[in-house]
Parts: C-alpha cells; sequence; structure tokens
C-alpha cells in the first residue's frame, strides 16, 4: 500500500471502525515542538470523550517510551498516530502510510531510535501483530508549547467525530 490521502470523514470512519474491532490508538509526540504535539492532543481529548473505552496510550518523546506498555499488554492490534512532513502535502491533512514509507513523511522526529525499527521489532515480538499508521501533517515543529490553529480544529474535529455515537 502506498501513502493515501484521506478526508476527515473518511479517517474518522476507519479509525472507529478499527477501534470497536479492538485496536489500541498509540500516539507519538512532543510536547515541547509545536505541532509534533498533534497526536499527544488529539489521545488526550479522546481520553476525555472515550465513549467506546478503547485503549490509548500516550508516547510522548517516541514509540520506544511506550514499548513495555505494548508487550505488557500483549496489544497486537495498533493505530499509530504521529505528526508527517511532507512538502507537497496540505498541512491539517490526514495521511495513511506504510511501514516502508515511514523515513519519507517522518523523517525526523524526537524519537530516540528509528521508527521502523522499533515497529519491525514489534512484529517480531507478535508474529501477527495488525499496525496501521496514520500521520497528520504539520506545518511547524519549531520549540514551543502551541499547536498551528488549522492542526488545533482539525484535532478537535477528528475527536469530537471519533467519538460521536
Amino acid at each position: 500500500m502506498l501513502m493515501k490521502i484521506y478526508t476527515i470523514n473518511e479517517i474518522c470512519n476507519e479509525l472507529k471502525e478499527k477501534l470497536l474491532k479492538g485496536f489500541a490508538l498509540v500516539c507519538i509526540g512532543s510536547d515541547l515542538r509545536g505541532d509534533d504535539r498533534a497526536a499527544l492532543e488529539l489521545c488526550r481529548m479522546l481520553t476525555n470523550l472515550n465513549t467506546f473505552k478503547f485503549k490509548i496510550i500516550l508516547c510522548e518523546y517516541g514509540i520506544e517510551n511506550c514499548i513495555g506498555e505494548i508487550i505488557e499488554n500483549k496489544i497486537k492490534r495498533i493505530i499509530l498516530i504521529d505528526a508527517a512532513i511532507a512538502n507537497n502535502i496540505t498541512p491539517a491533512s490526514i495521511i495513511k502510510i506504510d511501514i516502508d514509507e515511514i523515513q519519507e513523511y517522518m523523517p525526523y522526529s524526537t524519537h530516540s531510535l528509528p521508527l521502523p525499527l522499533l515497529l519491525r521489532f514489534l512484529m517480531e515480538e507478535f508474529k501477527n501483530l495488525e499496525i496501521a499508521i496514520i500521520g497528520i501533517v504539520v506545518e511547524k515543529m519549531d520549540i514551543e508549547l502551541e499547536l498551528s490553529p488549522s492542526i488545533k480544529n482539525l484535532i478537535t474535529s477528528l475527536a469530537n467525530r471519533i467519538t460521536e455515537e
């Protein structure tokens, strides 16, 4: 599968469907890098609105900081959400990417270990691991504590639509 750009309705429908099937939402980011916090903010909002009671894991500063929780809870179905950089795609867009495309859309990060390496480790740990990788195309990843207005609006819309019945 190659990268796909989603509409907000498409991604919300897919996320709802996967969450209802037992997928855990794993949100990666850094609160100190502007829009890199987008996935973390989404998960925080969903935690407060979580009517479905699906599993949410916050991975501040990289998935390596919550690998233990994923393994300990034997989570075999993951929706991984992280900031994505895509020069040819409008910020506040949502993309779904394949594990082999991660370096292209998530080329640098706050992760101390490369994301593809960690995901392949998890795939070895759990032979039938299912991973969906969602990228939120960001505007800025400078050192700051606020989201861009377009990213904040997107995150709020996503949280509300995912949790509406």
